[in-house]
């Protein structure tokens, strides 16, 4: 698949953003809101490991990319609600998980294909 960077970069964003309101219904129905480490490595990890697969160019820059929707969604909720330090922590948290996780699933997603 040949497409132009910025058309794969709005593939991930895309993706990411798919990838956000499956993690949010899982993180629900698994746990109840409570924070969970399976429930952000895993979606995350895979997701950048299939796209460095396809496009391995970028490598584990695809990671950061994927997760880019995540903290922009961070961000406007933290400058539109009253968050206390406590609840800004269990957030940031899981994203840094998932930030951590798909970097590293990219890498290795990189890693594993030919086109690298």
């Amino acid at each position: 698949m040949r497409f132009p960077k910025s058309r794969r970069r709005a593939i991930v964003l895309l993706i990411s953003l798919g990838l956000f309101v499956v993690v949010t219904v899982l993180r629900f129905f698994v746990t109840g809101w409570g924070p969970t480490l399976n429930v952000f490595l895993f979606p995350y990890a895979l997701a950048g490991f299939v796209i460095a697969f396809l496009w391995a160019e970028e490598s584990w820059r695809w990671g950061l990319w994927l997760v880019a929707s995540l903290w922009g969604i961070m961000a406007l909720s933290i400058l539109f609600s009253d968050f206390h330090a406590l609840e800004l922590f269990k957030n940031f948290v899981p994203l840094c998980i998932a930030t951590i996780a798909s970097c590293f699933g990219a890498f290795l997603g990189a890693k594993f294909s030919r086109r690298a």
